[in-house]
């Protein structure tokens, strides 16, 4: 009955929910679904505080994903696939607003503009001062995170 977009995230703790039967199970739970979107397959980007919990990795979601073998999107904290957008807006948010969502999720600039729109010149713009400011940093991998009051310096 809901009208709106609907996905589901699925976070995927190797050792805890990624055997066979585990993952066939969700996909027949998520062909179950009526109106079911999108899937996302998440892994821990930050150290657990359970030191047991172990983070997977790009080729274990890949191998769910294929196994799912869903009729929609199936995207992972690796790949970035295409996703229904979710805003139209032309304002481009503030540094606060990512520094927000930063706080939740470490993001990628095109995973930032997905997600808030606007121009993606003024995005960039408001990313490199978060950077020069020391809020936030540039990880390796490509995402932006915030800097705590603690490690900046």
């Amino acid at each position: 009955m809901y009208p709106g977009i609907l996905e589901l995230e699925v976070f995927i703790c190797p050792g805890l929910n990624d055997t066979e039967r585990e993952v066939d199970d969700l996909g027949e739970f998520f062909r179950q679904l009526p109106g079911l979107d999108a899937v996302y397959l998440n892994a821990a980007v930050r150290n657990p505080v359970d030191t047991s919990v172990l983070p997977a990795g790009p080729d274990l979601l890949d191998s769910i994903r294929h196994r799912l073998n869903l009729q929609i999107p199936v995207s992972t904290a690796f790949d970035h696939s295409p996703l229904p957008k979710r805003t139209t807006s032309k304002r481009s948010p503030t540094g606060q607003e990512i520094l927000d969502l930063l706080k939740r999720h470490p993001c990628t600039l095109e995973q930032l503009y997905r997600v808030f729109g606007g121009e993606l010149a003024q995005l960039t713009s408001t990313t490199t001062q978060l950077l020069e400011s020391g809020t936030a940093e540039k990880r390796p991998d490509g995402t932006f995170a915030p800097l705590s009051s603690s490690s900046k310096g």
